[in-house]
């Protein structure tokens, strides 16, 4: 489904509660200004709606926002600012929750009328906030490799790898938005903000006062609660992520990397290395004349390509490798039986410099003579002297480690037992800290590595599990769900 398609039906939708409204009430006062309540408020319940099944989503693309912001201002010289851009990174899961629920409400006065003077403003600044991120996102296209976003006498013609965010996140995951679409879609709703703010005292009000409140409470109330359902007690009710249950990954990977092999260059885009000059070249044309572009004068910015016959997902991304290094992603998908994946993007434990005590032993040798020409060199430990030095251990959180030791491993230990490969995937860690993992857990099974982004995107849990036969994905639980052996083998190992 396209943003065209859904704007669509939200404003055919307008229409038809305008024209109900009109003809059985005495609330409508102007048609054209309730039909932008109704349309930018369903718009904006549907955004909000479509993110409050996955906060997590929504505070994953917030870092990355805040963290790109971060090196932008401070690398202009703004560093005054730049520093809470690190505060507001730590805090974006807060944040995230907080914004989609401000949303929701923002959504329903807007519908009902309520709070006008401060739903128009609240809706006008929202509607500002959002352009900044989607314009920032889009114009950062504008701007070449080493160049700050602000020196904008240095920018240059549009190039789509340089933008610092793929994806606004405007409908989380359930429609991907270029961010130029996203960002005339935020200039768009600045006209009706604003002219919902001038001629607010036009807009209709549903209901009674009292009951506008008790609507407004609940939304409140509901949202919130709905919200963190969906990543603190539970992995999100609706998954719109490439891994779904349900999703055959092998296959899936398989498909993609093939759409991208049958992808064909359409043209060059080509940079002159002396005047910084860039052009595009069609394909053909720049076979025939290549020699016209030595490289000593010009430098290969990009392939313009096809598109793929169908989306490119994170599958592709799919990677896995072992603690030296081994890729191991195509023995763990294509391995017939079931699999429990055990998966951490990231270790719960902070580094502490601790006093270790070190033993050196100190030897004497002594020669033995066996006859005249033959003898042996024998060694004695003569002393043993402790010696006191510093070292770096992590001191792992203890909460993270009964999850893995006191919940996960008795069930895991039981489906091991019945021939379930049992595995964990960590990321953002190196390999002597999974290491360390290992034995503090006491892991009786392997654990790999993978990119952390990749495991946030199987699973919102930190531990989450995902049991998985030849390939494709069973269930997902996240660590407070994960069901009792029996459940398991009930539910999923029934024919094992």
């Amino acid at each position: 489904m396209s943003l065209g398609t859904i704007s669509l039906i939200i404003a055919a939708l307008s229409v038809v509660l305008v024209i109900a409204l009109k003809k059985t009430t005495y609330v409508i006062k102007n048609p054209w200004i309730s039909f932008m309540q109704f349309f930018v408020g369903l718009l904006f319940l549907f955004s909000g709606a479509v993110k409050i099944v996955d906060p997590l989503g929504t505070a994953y693309k917030m870092e990355e926002y805040f963290s790109h912001f971060h090196s932008t201002f401070a690398d202009a010289h703004l560093g005054f600012i730049a520093w809470i851009f690190p505060v507001l990174k730590s805090y974006s899961v807060f944040f995230s929750l907080v914004m989609i629920v401000f949303e929701i409400v923002l959504a329903i006065a807007l519908l009902i009328g309520e709070w006008r003077k401060f739903s128009t403003w609240a809706l006008l600044l929202l509607v500002l906030f959002f352009t900044a991120l989607t314009g920032f996102t889009y114009l950062s296209g504008y701007v070449p490799e080493g160049v700050n976003f602000f020196h904008f006498t240095k920018w240059t013609s549009f190039d789509p790898s340089r933008m610092k965010v793929t994806d606004c996140g405007c409908f989380g995951d359930f429609i991907k938005l270029h961010p130029r679409t996203s960002f005339f879609k935020d200039v768009f709703l600045l006209v009706p903000a604003i002219l919902l703010l001038v001629r607010r005292q036009e807009m209709h009000q549903l209901f009674s006062p009292a009951l506008r409140h008790v609507l407004m409470a609940l939304t409140v109330v509901g949202s919130t609660i709905y919200g963190l359902s969906n990543f603190v007690w539970d992995i999100p009710d609706f998954d719109f992520r490439p891994f779904k249950e349900g999703v055959n990954i092998r296959a899936q990977r398989e498909a993609e990397s093939k759409a991208m092999a049958e992808t064909r260059i359409v043209s060059w885009k080509l940079k002159n290395k002396s005047t910084g000059e860039i052009v595009e070249i069609p394909h053909e044309e720049y076979m025939k004349n290549y020699q016209k572009y030595p490289k000593s004068q010009w430098e290969v910015v990009d392939q313009i390509k096809t598109k793929p016959a169908i989306p490119i997902t994170k599958i592709s991304d799919f990677q896995v490798t072992d603690l030296q290094g081994n890729e191991v992603q195509d023995d763990l998908l294509n391995d017939p039986g079931y699999s429990l994946w055990i998966i951490s993007y990231r270790l719960k434990g902070k580094p502490t410099e601790k006093e270790i005590v070190i033993r050196d032993s100190i030897f004497y040798y002594d020669t033995t003579w066996l006859d005249r020409d033959s003898f042996v060199v024998r060694r004695y430990l003569d002393t043993i002297i402790p010696r006191h030095q510093k070292a770096q251990v992590m001191e792992w959180d203890k909460d993270f480690v009964d999850i893995y030791t006191h919940k996960i491993q008795p069930v895991a230990e039981k489906l091991a037992q019945d021939g379930v490969r049992v595995l964990a995937i960590i990321g953002g860690a190196s390999a002597p800290t999974i290491e360390d993992f290992a034995e503090t857990i006491g892991a009786t099974y392997p654990l790999y590595e993978a990119d952390d982004i990749l495991l946030k995107t199987i699973i919102r849990s930190n531990p989450g599990l995902v049991l998985v036969k030849d390939g494709t994905i069973l269930a997902k639980w996240h660590h407070r769900q994960f069901p009792s052996y029996e459940e398991i083998k009930e539910q999923y190992l029934k024919s094992h």
